[in-house]
């Protein structure tokens, strides 16, 4: 077996606990094919080698969620909302990763979420964000994608939301309905965020970029 890293977490009891939540979901945007990815790894071994070779306590519920139940609910009546394509299956379906992510994040145990389309960033930081909130400390994120993520609905040209998670994690993208991420309470300040690996930015993203002073570090400046 590998040796274990020895590095203690600063802000969790313990390095070896890990809780894996499996999140089948593609409806942030129109292509089929992420959704089935928490399963292939799953299949590949991946919570195997977690335990195997990472010591790694792993909890896991068995379940890849499908959420079946949200998507038949809504059927087709999920009408776009300020251009955003599915605005209510996918706030249900992070509002369910998010209790999902702070059930272990409370319990004070490492979150690896497995994905599914990135939309689901708001259920993993939210879920994360609120279980920080409890114990008096302000979560930070370190974001590695070619990608901001950060649109609005108002910038995104396509209205899928798998664009978006950053605008409403920070509250740049605000709403006040609950059945559309009306439900996210706890943020992730502009300060708090920082970008790695940028290569692909919407107009709409660099001004927001600019303007709030968010750090990002784009290819061009890792290939340096």
């Amino acid at each position: 077996m590998t040796s274990a890293p020895t590095l203690q977490p600063k802000f969790l009891p313990s390095r070896n606990e890990l809780g894996v939540v499996a999140v089948g979901f593609s409806g942030g945007q129109t292509k089929p094919g992420v959704d089935a990815a928490p399963m292939a790894l799953i299949e590949a071994g991946l919570l195997t080698q977690l335990t195997s070779e990472l010591a790694f306590n792993v909890h896991y519920d068995g379940t890849v969620h499908d959420y079946k139940d949200i998507l038949s609910s809504l059927g087709t009546s999920d009408a776009p909302h300020r251009g955003m394509k599915r605005p209510r299956t996918v706030s249900a379906v992070n509002r369910s990763v998010a209790e999902h992510v702070y059930g272990h994040a409370a319990a004070g145990r490492f979150v690896l979420t497995l994905g599914g389309d990135h939309s689901i960033a708001m259920g993993t930081i939210s879920g994360t964000a609120r279980a920080c909130r409890e114990r008096g400390q302000d979560v930070a994120v370190i974001w590695v994608d070619a990608h901001a993520d950060i649109n609005t609905p108002e910038t995104s040209a396509s209205g899928n939301i798998h664009g978006m998670p950053v605008a409403f994690l920070t509250g740049l993208a605000e709403e006040r309905d609950d059945d559309v991420f009306g439900w996210m309470k706890e943020r992730l300040r502009t300060d708090k965020l920082v970008y790695i690996g940028l290569r692909d930015v919407d107009v709409g993203e660099k001004e927001i970029l600019r303007k709030h002073g968010i750090k990002a570090f784009s290819m061009h400046d890792i290939d340096r």
